[in-house]
């Protein structure tokens, strides 16, 4: 072990991350919940609080990205002090002063993380609709950052930060659904054909 490195934490933060297990994972949380009474009752609301949150939150992330991009941790270090691999990074232990890469480099900037974007804003609106089932999906969340952190990807303020911005449009889109909803549920009322009256 090294710098808190370990072939367990390696296999969790790579398996949080992966989308083949992340995407099925909230898939199914969401589909078991809506297999109850109350899932059916608050899907709607749930589901378009979904859509237009995670479409108003990766827009935020790329204006973000654009306008004032945050450096990732590696990038603080020259390329030649990276510990790359398996066999580098047995090596942490006589370099303590050099960055230990996890993964592969990131690209993109460090805050909003895309990664905590997604999980967070999942896991919310799964959490304003079903405490229960929303309580798991914020635990995946919180493991994704975990994981993000581990690998190097993000400073601890990019995680956090992702989570709290996240949650907070998550939850105020989930308040601005309803009025949403009515409009759109009378408009299509003033769109219906009128019934002839009764003679």
């Amino acid at each position: 072990m090294c710098g808190g490195a370990s072939s367990a934490a390696d296999w969790i933060a790579a398996f949080v991350n992966d989308d083949l297990f992340g995407v099925p994972f909230i898939l199914l949380l969401y589909l078991l919940w809506f297999a109850t009474r109350p899932g059916r009752e608050r899907a709607v609301r749930v589901l378009v609080t979904l859509v237009l949150a995670m479409g108003l939150a990766n827009g935020l992330r790329e204006v973000v990205w654009n306008v004032a991009p945050r450096s990732r941790p590696p990038w603080e270090y020259p390329r030649a002090e990276w510990l790359v691999g398996p066999n580098e990074r047995l090596t942490c232990g006589q370099h303590p002063d050099r960055w230990i890469d996890r993964s592969h480099p990131p690209k993109s900037p460090a805050f909003p993380s895309a990664h905590v974007t997604t999980a967070t804003v999942a896991a919310t609106a799964l959490a304003l609709g079903s405490r229960a089932f929303g309580a798991v999906a914020l635990l995946y969340a919180l493991l994704v950052g975990w994981g993000r952190l581990y690998w190097g990807k993000h400073w601890p303020s990019d995680v956090v930060g992702t989570l709290l911005l996240m949650a907070v449009l998550t939850w105020a889109v989930w308040r601005f659904v309803p009025r949403l909803l009515a409009w759109w549920r009378a408009r299509r009322a003033r769109g219906l054909p009128q019934a002839p009256p009764a003679t």
